[in-house]
Order: structure tokens, then C-alpha cells, then sequence
């Protein structure tokens, strides 16, 4: 189903993570996540992101994470892959 205004203020989540192919719905969405001091990840939009995922490289009990905060997610594979 599509977004409503009503998702964030009805159902209170601790954390949202957008990643839709309509800008003007994500940016929204940000919108009312800020309103309500709710941290966002706006998919493919680092200036609407509270918080980024990092890539990351696990060997036994080495655990690596690699981020460039949004602005070069593809860097941040071909990093943790050379790890």
C-alpha cells in the first residue's frame, strides 16, 4: 500500500529507513520523522539521513565496517571487498 500521513504518528517506530523510488514522498517522510525527533535513512539521499549503514567485512572474530556517510556507497564496498 502507499504511504500515509498517518504511518509515523500512529504506529511511534524508534527508527525509519525510506527507500522508494518517489523523492517527494521520501523527503516527506524525513519531514515528519524530524518533526517528531524520529531518526530517517532516506535511501540514495544522504542530506535527508540521520543515520548510514556501513559496508561491512567479517572474518572469525574481526569485524571491519566501512562508511563514507551516504556520499559513496559503491567506494565503501570496493574498500570492505579489498579488506
Amino acid at each position: 500500500r502507499l504511504y500515509e500521513e498517518t504511518d509515523i504518528s500512529s504506529s511511534k517506530p524508534d527508527m525509519v529507513l525510506t527507500a522508494i523510488d518517489n523523492q517527494t514522498v521520501s523527503t516527506s517522510i524525513a519531514k515528519e520523522c524530524r518533526l517528531r525527533n524520529i531518526p530517517v535513512n532516506v535511501a540514495d539521499v544522504p542530506d535527508l539521513c540521520d543515520f548510514f549503514f556501513m559496508s561491512e567485512h567479517r572474518d572469525g572474530p574481526l569485524q571491519i565496517g566501512v562508511s563514507t556517510n551516504g556520499n559513496g556507497p559503491a567506494l565503501a564496498i570496493r574498500v570492505r571487498k579489498h579488506i
